[in-house]
């Protein structure tokens, strides 16, 4: 059985992924890498990657994952592309107490699936 503690792909492995497919759209689950978020602030954020939200808000602090989005700006991130949870209400509150506005909301809960990924 596998676990959410076990490391299955490292930020530089994505690095290296962009650059032979520098055309392909990809979208990072966990903010880029599950509890490697010092580590995907210095090497990922500003780079063209897509970034969900999946499974960090028990385990990033709020004014990260918002330092996060800002830096990395809000067309760029995505909510729930990954790990599906069978209640995504505290995870949605989570990201509504964040404090964004109605647009980056929306963008980031459903626009940029639709307008980025799914066009």
């Amino acid at each position: 059985m596998t676990s959410v503690n076990e490391l299955y792909a490292r930020v530089d492995s994505f690095i290296r992924l962009r650059r032979k497919f520098p055309e392909m759209k990809i979208i990072l689950a966990h903010l880029g890498g599950f509890r490697l978020w010092d580590e995907v602030i210095d090497k990922i954020i500003g780079e063209d990657f897509y970034l969900d939200l999946s499974y960090t808000f028990n385990f990033l602090e709020g004014f990260k994952i918002k330092d996060i989005i800002e830096r990395h700006g809000p067309g760029r991130i995505f909510f729930a592309t990954d790990f599906p949870l069978p209640n995504s209400k505290t995870p949605i509150k989570a990201f509504t107490d964040l404090g964004f506005n109605k647009d980056i909301e929306e963008k980031i809960l459903f626009r940029n699936a639709l307008e980025k990924v799914l066009s």
